[in-house]
């Protein structure tokens, strides 16, 4: 079966190619993608309310550099402890302005994996499981896909960016809810290569270019169906 995720009507100009683009165009400005100012992808996030924005720092800040400083005690740290816009909770004096909002976040104090294995603990925190021998979870991005991301929606419902790598597809963060779900990974914050049409190419051209590549998509489906193909 042939699936034509894109609907190509003038109305509805965001395509999955041009997502990637300026997502990873926008993602070494912390995220600012200015695509999502496009009608398009603007009605389609006006529509949806809601979507999740993980900033998993792998060797981040010290909790006492920021949310949690414990002056005075040995395993404080140097900086002094400031109130914030919510009364009895302190932060580090480093974030005054994040003091301000305090209000609007909620700060969680009680999280401890019990792993001395950072890796192990990493895992946890992005499954919520442990690791199990022969069994995998999915990650909080590939949920959230599952539950939230429409299922005719053109975009990835998951996009990963991550310091180094090449990019690509990661079905491993999908685990049993299939590759449906899986990151579309943005190595570098750099989209995958090919992304672009060449400036050379006629309309013609790329027209023909991608029926041909419909064509033998749909070839390749019908003589191999599978979870993988399909996503």
């Amino acid at each position: 079966m042939h699936c034509d995720y894109a609907c190509h009507s003038p109305e509805h100009t965001l395509s999955r190619r041009r997502f990637l683009a300026g997502a990873a165009a926008g993602a070494s400005g912390l995220l600012g993608f200015n695509l999502f100012n496009q009608p398009a992808a603007a009605g389609a996030l006006a529509a949806a309310q809601k979507r999740v924005l993980l900033i998993f720092l792998h060797g981040g800040v010290s909790q006492l550099e920021t949310w949690d400083p414990k002056p005075g005690t040995d395993t404080g740290g140097p900086f002094r402890a400031i109130p914030t816009s919510v009364p009895g909770t302190h932060i580090c004096e480093l974030l005054p302005h994040t003091a301000r909002q305090m209000h609007r976040l909620a700060l969680v104090r009680g999280i401890n994996t019990a792993e001395d294995d950072h890796a192990k603990g990493a895992y946890l925190m992005q499954t919520g499981r442990r690791e199990e021998p022969g069994m995998a979870y999915p990650h909080l991005g590939s949920t959230v896909a599952k539950l939230l991301a429409p299922d005719d929606s053109p975009v990835p419902g998951y996009v990963h960016i991550t310091p180094g790598g090449s990019g690509g597809f990661n079905r491993s963060e999908a685990a049993f809810l299939g590759p449906k779900y899986a990151s579309v990974v943005l190595g570098d914050g750099k989209p995958p290569v090919n992304l672009l049409r060449p400036q050379d190419l006629t309309d013609d051209a790329d027209r023909r270019r991608n029926d041909l590549r419909a064509h033998q998509d749909q070839r390749f489906a019908q003589r191999h169906p599978s979870a993988d193909t399909e996503a």
